[in-house]
């Protein structure tokens, strides 16, 4: 199996995954002063599993091996989570929905009874009124909202490193085997290296000798050749 391509479909079953736990509790908030948001969590989560199954289909259909088709069933499963966790929260969006316009003609009729049945039972009293002075309100509201969003996006900042974390780790994991495989080929290679210098150690000391005594050889037969000279001139003296 291709590394990148084992590499990109393990990163897709974690980036599926992580869309299902997202939409569940995206699917929790429906409804509630977070449904903006939940729903805005949805369409993100349903693009990133969208872009992910383009990337998986290609990979699988290129060709299948046995450790690809683990990877593969792996995929299959988180991808039939996301999409019972997705008919929930579809199911869900449905009866949580609410136009806006009636949200605020609803909210409109219901101030303006308000204020009708206040004018009418304050009327004598208008005038002892004072008027309060809420931009100071508004202004704490707005820096509580901006400080709200910034814990928001540090938690969601943090659940991306986890889970940047937790692909790591399994790609570590994932590529163990052969890391321990470069392991034993060093080792084996060091092993070699050091059987070879030893090896030619012993060369170099065999081949000191062989010229000491070759050396002794050729001294011996030049003495030889010599007392064979003086004899024979002596023999011939």
């Amino acid at each position: 199996m291709p590394l990148d391509e084992g590499e990109a479909l393990l990163r897709a079953v974690h980036q599926v995954r992580k869309a299902c736990s997202d939409v569940s509790s995206a699917t929790a908030e429906l409804g509630t002063a977070r449904d903006a948001m939940a729903r805005e969590k949805l369409r993100k989560s349903r693009l990133l599993v969208t872009q992910c199954e383009e990337k998986a289909s290609g990979i699988l259909a290129a060709g299948i091996d046995a450790e690809l088709s683990a990877l593969r069933g792996q995929y299959n499963a988180v991808r039939a989570d996301f999409d019972r966790v997705n008919r929930e929260a579809i199911r869900r969006e449905k009866q949580t929905w609410r136009p806006l316009f009636q949200n605020d003609a609803v909210e409109g009729d219901g101030r303006g009874d308000v204020g009708v049945s206040s004018a009418a039972q304050n009327s004598g009293r208008v005038q002892e009124i004072r008027a309060i002075d809420v931009s100071g309100l508004c202004t704490e509201e707005a820096l509580q909202r901006e400080k709200l969003l910034g814990v928001r996006e540090i938690e969601s900042n943090m659940m991306d490193l986890r889970s940047m974390y937790q692909e790591f780790h399994d790609l570590v994991h994932h590529q163990q085997s052969n890391l321990d495989s470069m392991t034993g080929n060093v080792s084996v290679a060091k092993s070699s290296v050091e059987g070879g210098v030893r090896e030619l150690s012993q060369a170099s000391r065999r081949q000191k000798c062989g010229r000491k005594l070759l050396c002794t050889v050729a001294i011996i037969l030049f003495i030889v050749i010599i007392g064979v000279v003086v004899v024979v001139l002596v023999a011939k003296s």
